[in-house]
């Protein structure tokens, strides 16, 4: 939009170049939320001096839609995060019900992790050359196919076992759809919110899976309790999970777009700043070594995350601990986590310190998990476990949509679906390797006497996993030391989308920016 003042006499022309300098200085945002940013120049025309001001334009509006889209998007990350979970704390009850192994059992979730590998990048592609709103759209259907698929495993005539390569095929369907939930939280933040509302929409989104996690983990244990009624208690859960993705997937086709008409920010307008190809930006991303860095440390925060929720019941069980008690201990560290990432998102957003609020977080993920494994190993103190495990939720979850979000930043303008589809492939892969790998015997040992007088576990022959906790958590606290005492990257989103532009000098500036919106 522009429009122009011309000056006839000498009072005109004094009257227009002072709104000129006015407009050329003067950033706004009116009360509809409608960001304007005003150039002038002045013309000098010989002797006329005929003072002559442009004013452009550029609007950035919040449209209401974006809540609809942030909702689609948590919802499909709760449902798929239930399915991922959903026999973690029955490992036991699953083991005997479908006539399998425990590895079989773990492989129900740890096949999450593998397709995630095997799909990421093409998820990636979609999300950056195709949209979110067909991204939701394909996450949905797969997820809710998934789940229906694992309910027909329970039909059986002969009632004696579950159709457990059946239960299989549909994990793996849900499973493929897991990354569009992952990768989607920092796509939608960005496209739709505006750079105060970033770090909260992204955790919003983020957090809606530890929430879906915490129900898949307390849930199943109310419901599948005994041998006797195993087909019904099972049927039963699986029907309601597929009941929650079906009208999941039902709503989405509803409220879904690809971006909003009027985008939010600078980084979201295409007209402004351009962002690179998908190719080069894998490219780009190799090259960056805070980016490279950073998905070190979020591949091992990844993969000790899940290292103790796929293997917590098997932890648990030879120190006299239900697993109904492991099931609340999923929900109580997901609960804490949200308010950890409630508060680390809003502070973020405020003040722009990531790096500061991620060695925090770190720190205090790392002593609290440290502490659990001490206290764990001793029966009978199901409160110390609880608290622990609550500060562990409320620091790890807490970093989760910051790390996502510094990501984009010292990555910036690589696409965001790029930079957090590689963020979770890395952590999946971790996962993959710390899962699989605490599963040998090197880390397993038969129970101790003492053990088999209070174990609970249910299974034939029980392990006990104390030197995979310890491996695990060492292995984290290392890594997270190093990260805590050295990491520093520069802000390259804020800072582009204060100069309105991109520039390629970005890419060698290791200085830290902080920048107060």
């Amino acid at each position: 939009m522009s429009g122009k003042i011309q000056a006839s006499n000498p009072y005109s022309k004094r009257r227009a170049e002072e709104e000129t300098h006015l407009l050329a200085n003067h950033d706004y945002s009116d009360e509809h939320g409608v960001h304007s940013r005003h150039t002038a120049a002045v013309i000098n025309q010989g002797d006329s001096s005929v003072a002559d001001t442009t004013i452009d334009q550029q609007q950035y509006a919040t449209s209401p839609v974006r809540w609809l889209v942030l909702i689609a998007a948590a919802t499909l990350n709760f449902s798929s995060a239930v399915n991922w979970v959903t026999f973690v704390a029955i490992a036991d009850h699953t083991e005997t019900y479908y006539g399998v192994s425990t590895f079989m059992v773990n492989m129900l979730s740890t096949v999450f992790m593998i397709a995630s590998l095997i799909t990421g990048l093409a998820w990636a592609w979609l999300l950056d050359n195709r949209g979110v709103g067909v991204g939701l759209w394909l996450g949905m259907a797969l997820n809710f196919l998934g789940a229906l698929i694992r309910f027909f495993s329970t039909f059986n005539s002969s009632g004696a076992h579950g159709h457990f390569w059946l239960v299989m095929f549909g994990q793996v369907l849900c499973a493929m759809a897991n990354p569009s939930g992952l990768y989607l939280p920092a796509k939608v933040a960005d496209i739709w919110f505006p750079p105060k509302r970033r770090a909260f929409a992204n955790m919003v989104s983020s957090m809606s899976n530890p929430i879906g996690m915490a129900v898949g983990m307390a849930i199943p244990p109310m419901v599948v309790k005994n041998a006797d009624n195993f087909k019904q208690s099972f049927g039963f859960l699986l029907l309601v999970l597929a009941g929650v993705a079906g009208v999941n997937a039902f709503s989405t086709f509803f409220v879904c777009r690809n971006r909003p008409v009027i985008p939010p920010s600078p980084s979201a307008d295409e007209t402004k700043i351009s962002k690179l190809p998908f190719k080069q930006g894998l490219v780009k991303l190799l090259k960056n070594r805070s980016f490279l860095f950073l998905g070190l440390m979020w591949s091992i925060g990844i993969g000790t995350f899940n290292v103790f929720i796929t293997l917590m019941q098997q932890m648990l069980c030879p120190y006299g601990y239900s697993d109904k008690f492991t099931g609340i201990c999923g929900a109580v560290m997901s609960v804490a986590g949200l308010f950890g990432a409630t508060v680390t998102s809003i502070y973020v957003d405020r003040t722009k310190k990531f790096v500061l609020t991620l060695k925090v977080c770190y720190a205090g993920a790392m002593v609290s998990i440290l502490g659990y494994l001490m206290v764990s190993f001793q029966p009978h103190q199901e409160a110390l476990v609880l608290t622990l495990l609550c500060l562990f939720g409320g620091f790890g979850y807490g970093l989760l949509p910051i790390m996502i979000e510094l990501a984009v930043e010292c990555a910036f303008p690589v696409n965001v679906g790029t930079c957090s589809a590689i963020l979770w492939m890395c952590g999946q892969l971790m996962g993959v390797v710390l899962v699989l790998g605490t599963q040998q015997p090197l880390f397993e040992r038969k129970l101790s006497p003492s053990q088999q007088l209070i174990s609970t576990c249910s299974v034939a022959h029980p392990k006990d996993m104390t030197y995979a906790g310890l491996f695990t958590a060492t292995l984290g606290t290392i890594i997270s030391s190093i990260f805590i005492l050295f990491f520093k990257t520069a802000y390259r989103r804020l800072h582009s989308e204060r100069r309105g532009s991109t520039s390629d000098n970005d890419d060698n500036d290791d200085t830290t920016i902080e920048l107060h919106y």
